[in-house]
């Protein structure tokens, strides 16, 4: 895993604006299966421009992991943890928050105050 992020980082192939349920539950679970099947070496890079607690609070605390549940008609659960995002990236709005960006600037872009 932590390769994956580092590959992510370094050389990022895919980004995404707007890291929301949807993009977590269906994109970032088939970029998990193309990884996990060695199809490509790196995840995708999160970036979220309107939520930045989306990132600070939901992604980079469980290292940008997603817990996955699908609840069948019967009632049964799958439950599965996804790897497809290999980092994760906020722009601030409305200028830093206090103490600075969440991440160092070598982990995701730099916050910006320009809106």
């Amino acid at each position: 895993m932590r390769a994956v992020q580092e590959r992510t980082r370094e050389a990022p192939a895919w980004i995404h604006f707007g890291a929301g349920n949807i993009f977590r539950a269906y994109i970032a679970r088939l970029q998990h299966q193309l990884l996990t099947e060695g199809l490509v070496s790196g995840g995708i890079l999160a970036a979220e421009l309107f939520d930045g607690q989306v990132i600070d609070e939901i992604y980079r605390p469980h290292d940008n992991l997603t817990l996955l549940v699908t609840m069948h008609a019967d009632g049964k659960l799958n439950c599965e943890v996804t790897a497809g995002i290999g980092a994760s990236a906020r722009r601030c709005l409305e200028g830093p928050p206090a103490g600075g960006c969440s991440a160092p600037p070598s982990e995701s872009p730099r916050c910006s105050s320009a809106p």
